[in-house]
């Protein structure tokens, strides 16, 4: 069984009727709003990961259209097999200069994450590291001392910090694979002190 791999793809212009193109020239169906396929083929018995750097067309899309609004744009959000569609979009690129092209990528199984960001075809933006550590960076820590204030006795067991995660689950998008950095906060200090809130 495949991992999924998370996509953001941004796409901002200036100009409407080019965003507009861009979505007619990629939609497939209503099931399909965005296909690879369209733009660029596979071709017989070449394999996908080859062309689009990933191993099959987008699933689950769904599609933000912004595109008659002050600040034109599409979002794209879907999921692909293992990894993020490189090839596809360098494709993309040289078709589309005049837009401001955002692609966020990530994966839990293999624990990355990335943001790249294109203009006229050159890349001005580009991160990458583990999903663990860009969660870990981006979670309110105040919402684990609340938690964890809750604990008589804490421990870093795999068992006491899947239940601390799992709570956290409920409450912040991003608990995926912090384990290694929820193990380290703890063993480190955390704020022990913190009064617990109602969250």
């Amino acid at each position: 069984m495949p991992n999924y791999c998370d996509i953001i793809l941004t796409l901002r212009s200036d100009s409407k009727i080019d965003l507009e193109r861009f979505y007619k020239e990629n939609y497939l169906d209503e099931n399909q709003p965005l296909s690879f396929h369209k733009q660029v083929p596979v071709i017989d018995d070449i394999n996908c990961d080859n062309v689009w750097g990933t191993k099959c067309d987008p699933l689950y899309v769904e599609v933000e259209d912004n595109i008659h609004t002050e600040q034109p744009n599409i979002i794209y959000f879907f999921q692909t097999q293992w990894s993020p569609p490189m090839l596809w979009l360098e494709e993309i690129l040289n078709r589309t200069p005049n837009m401001t092209i955002e692609i966020e990528y990530s994966e839990q199984g293999c624990d990355f994450w990335g943001k790249k960001v294109y203009t006229n075809n050159s890349c001005i933006f580009s991160e990458e590291k583990s999903l663990g550590e860009y969660n870990w960076n981006r979670i309110d820590k105040t919402i684990i001392d609340n938690i964890l204030c809750k604990f008589k006795s804490l421990s870093d067991d795999n068992d006491t910090l899947n239940e601390i995660i799992e709570e956290l689950s409920l409450h912040t998008n991003y608990s995926d694979n912090i384990q290694f950095y929820l193990k380290e906060y703890i063993n480190l200090g955390y704020n022990s002190t913190f009064t617990p809130l109602e969250i």
